[in-house]
């Protein structure tokens, strides 16, 4: 047995034997769904902005878990996830919808490589099915695509998802226009991502919220440099902000969440002399607000109030951040970002951190931003300035009165 401390739970694993390999093997014991009200009263403790389930949603959840523990636990622990079980318990779900939910399940869970697995067999289980279904055979696609955008294999996502067509029946809120933008994003192609997402700010709040990011993101870089690809996008930033609140489209929860994080850059770069305590504190309020609706961008969040602290020279706050950051996940991108950074300031700045989490080399780096464009051009940014080019001092410049924004 093992005990869950947490939520002080037990759940067994039964042992049996696997006569192909001659091994013991183990199932854990099915999760009951009349069990899953208790659960979710300890999860609220720490978690007081969630949702509760009733019971009807309570048995959707399961059924997509297949009373799974641990992917019931990922599911509760998360306002973005619950508002979805809520939502597929009030329309019709096909069988296949169901299947497709629950490998999307083990994406939300982090479990990348056993989703592409899965999906592989749903595909040669239904291959049929998918050809003949428009709508199977989109949902399919979308999740394929975003399988491997978690993988970090973006041109492949690319390719996936633009066998798709923006104009279909099925591409309910423009799902396909932003994610598009998104795998173009990472492939650095962010004037291709803006132009997709511009064509529907009129449309959506989504697309405005997404273009955030990216035009933060063109501010930091492009300003390291003599590259002028988009020379207004601080400003382009700036107003669109503004007009998100002026506009008339109804917001959505994961918007609006998104738009707490980039108040924090609003006040940061509206301000010629941005004041710490105001901008921590929206920060401060910003984790909590994260941190108690199991909000999946809870690291995004620490990396932004490690990046206000490295700005302001509070260096061992930064570092306290960029740890917290990356305890609360295991993406890769926010994890070489982080590591970019902490090599910035012990290695440019001659900082020394009192903490001590690990620092790694030029050549672990490499291997770290290996497949991600705007990690190649943040290294190659600090080691320009290690090699004394001629925009160095420039670059130390952009990089200690900007936020670096995980990209």
């Amino acid at each position: 047995m093992t005990q869950y401390k947490k939520y002080e739970f037990t759940f067994i694993y039964i042992l049996d034997s696997d006569k192909n390999c001659n091994n013991v093997v183990h199932k854990v014991s099915e999760f009951g769904v009349t069990h899953i009200p208790a659960l979710q009263e300890k999860i609220l403790y720490i978690y007081p902005l969630i949702a509760e389930l009733n019971e009807s949603q309570s048995k959707v959840l399961h059924k997509l878990t297949d009373g799974n523990i641990n992917k019931i636990v990922t599911m509760l622990s998360s306002k973005q996830y619950i508002d979805w079980i809520i939502d597929i318990n009030e329309k019709k779900q096909t069988e296949y919808d169901i299947l497709l939910q629950s490998i999307e399940i083990e994406l939300f869970c982090g479990h990348y490589k056993k989703a592409k697995e899965e999906l592989q067999e749903f595909n040669k289980n239904n291959e049929n099915e998918i050809k003949l279904n428009a709508d199977l055979y989109f949902k399919y696609t979308l999740i394929k695509s975003d399988c491997e955008h978690l993988l970090n294999n973006y041109s492949d996502a690319k390719d996936i998802i633009t066998t798709l067509n923006s104009n279909s029946e099925f591409n309910k809120n423009f799902t396909l226009q932003l994610s598009l933008a998104h795998y173009y994003k990472h492939l650095w192609k962010s004037n291709d991502a803006l132009k997709i997402l511009e064509d529907i700010y009129g449309k959506t709040n989504a697309a405005i919220v997404d273009s955030f990011g990216i035009l933060l993101s063109q501010y930091f870089i492009n300003g390291t440099a003599n590259k002028h690809d988009y020379p207004n996008s601080l400003k382009s930033f700036l107003d669109l902000f503004v007009y998100l609140d002026s506009n008339n489209l109804s917001p959505i929860s994961s918007d609006c969440a998104k738009k707490e994080r980039y108040k924090v850059y609003y006040n940061y770069y509206s301000s010629s002399n941005p004041d710490y305590d105001e901008i921590i504190v929206l920060a401060d309020n910003l984790i909590k607000e994260y941190r108690e609706s199991g909000n999946r961008l809870l690291a995004n969040a620490y990396v932004l109030r490690g990046e206000i602290n490295r700005l302001f020279e509070k260096y061992d706050f930064a570092e306290i951040d960029y740890e917290q950051s990356l305890l609360a996940t295991d993406d890769r991108n926010i994890y070489t970002q982080v590591h970019l950074m902490r090599y910035y300031i012990s290695s440019i700045k001659k900082k020394n951190f009192k903490r001590k989490l690990p620092l790694h080399t030029k050549q672990e780096l490499v291997k770290l931003c290996d497949n991600n464009k705007y990690n190649d051009i943040l290294f190659s940014l600090i080691n320009s300035i290690e090699l004394q080019d001629e925009n160095a001092s420039k670059i130390i410049k952009n990089f200690d009165e900007k936020i670096m924004i995980i990209l």
